[in-house]
């Protein structure tokens, strides 16, 4: 299972934002495995011209 948030904005006409944060939470197979969940966090600026 994974939970994903993310949000874009428009900063200038040629510049966007970007932050997004997920959280993967692994199952019993995976985790008997050696497994574990994971969270990620990403921010990313666009610029086009």
């Amino acid at each position: 299972m994974y939970v994903q948030v993310r949000a874009d904005w428009t900063i200038a006409a040629n510049l966007i934002g970007s932050v997004e944060a997920v959280h993967f939470q692994v199952g019993d197979s995976i985790r008997n495995a050696g497994g574990s969940n994971a969270d990620y966090l990403g921010v990313e600026l666009k610029y086009g011209w």
